[in-house]
């Protein structure tokens, strides 16, 4: 026992003394040296944690104990919550020895570093449950393909929804379609109005890799000022990693989105565009790798600064996401991917309910 919990020992051990047969003590009883130790220690039980009360016969006051069984069973949900998202976190496939081979898993270090960053920095963050159990079983599904030689391959999406005290829900999706195509895709939405992280890293066919990193809007010109400053702080901030890495400064193409379109996003997100035989592709790829992380930890950053405004029970804000979801679930561009692989029906409720669950587009039209 540390000599800090012995003095908290002599203390109660005291009091013991003192006061035989009643737990409604007072701190007054308690000799004026070791007060100042107790109210200290008494302060900080919820953080640090003391002895184990069960381990010694010392009688306990009642709400002493009081506070350290709330601390203990903070800490054991906390372990909880900690386990799950971890145990959660792993692709479901990652354990197969053949599955496991990063080749088969090409954006695998990034999904990892931002589970282990997200665990690390943001407060609380634990899973999303699932009411609906249609969506659960949507969270991880698998189908056989075909490759062109008529060896079957695995094709998979998996889908992780955390949430924690900045962000009302954070979607991470991993696609793995044999080894010719991938997708990790990520979009986290803050507790507020402010922009949207919304990430696409995309290898297509073996050799075509495509990445887009944006913060999103949610406000245009007439609403809030406050907020519109507030959001501008996200896109400077974007624009300065983006001026850093000249691989990942391709212009936003007509394909999709046309000018009209392009509302929930900036004017120069982040879209970095290569062919695996390229000479400058292991240069882009460490590109992404630090622009990923850059991003990411940017985002958290200015949100934990901003959590103080509106949160998602704002009924304005929740408007704001369907609106979003909405949208940009109508544009998806791995929606053709999905119904090759697992139908036109379960992609349809994969984009609509999985992907961007708030879209207002739930029933297959």
């Amino acid at each position: 026992m540390t000599s800090k919990y012995s003095s908290l020992v002599l203390c109660l051990l005291f009091i013991t003394l003192r006061v035989p047969t009643s737990r409604a003590w007072s701190i007054s009883v308690i000799p004026s040296f070791h007060q100042k130790f107790l109210r200290k220690s008494l302060v900080t039980l919820d953080t640090e944690g003391p002895f184990e009360f069960e381990s010694t016969t010392i009688p306990v006051p009642s709400f002493l104990q009081e506070k350290w069984n709330k601390y203990r069973s903070q800490r054991r949900r906390k372990s909880n919550e900690k386990s799950s998202v971890s145990s959660l976190g792993q692709l479901p496939w990652i354990g197969d020895s053949m599955e496991s081979k990063s080749n088969n898993n090409v954006f695998l270090s990034h999904w990892k570093w931002q589970l282990e960053f997200f665990q690390s920095q943001l407060t609380n963050l634990r899973v999303n449950s699932q009411d609906n159990s249609t969506c659960q079983n949507l969270m991880y599904i698998e189908s056989d393909g075909t490759s062109n030689k008529g060896a079957a391959k695995k094709q998979r999406i998996y889908t992780l929804s955390l949430q924690s005290e900045e962000y009302r829900d954070i979607r991470m999706t991993y696609l793995q379609c044999g080894d010719q195509s991938q997708i990790f895709r990520c979009t986290c939405y803050p507790r507020n109005d402010m922009p949207i992280l919304g990430m696409g890293l995309m290898q297509l066919g073996n050799h075509r890799n495509i990445a887009i990193i944006d913060f999103q809007p949610l406000l245009h010109d007439g609403d809030d000022e406050t907020s519109l400053a507030e959001q501008s702080r996200y896109t400077r901030r974007l624009q300065d990693i983006r001026s850093s890495f000249k691989s990942m400064q391709h212009p936003m193409s007509d394909r999709h989105f046309d000018p009209n379109e392009q509302k929930y996003f900036t004017a120069n997100p982040i879209i970095g565009k290569w062919i695996k035989d390229d000479d400058d592709a292991l240069k882009n790829w460490q590109d992404l790798q630090q622009v990923h992380r850059d991003c990411v930890q940017a985002h958290v950053t200015l949100t934990q600064d901003r959590n103080g405004g509106r949160t998602d029970r704002n009924v304005h804000v929740q408007q704001l996401h369907s609106d979003y979801d909405t949208f940009v679930a109508s544009k998806e561009p791995a929606g053709q991917l999905l119904s090759s692989a697992f139908g036109k029906d379960v992609a349809h409720r994969l984009v609509h309910q999985v992907i961007f669950p708030l879209s207002q587009q739930q029933q297959l039209l």
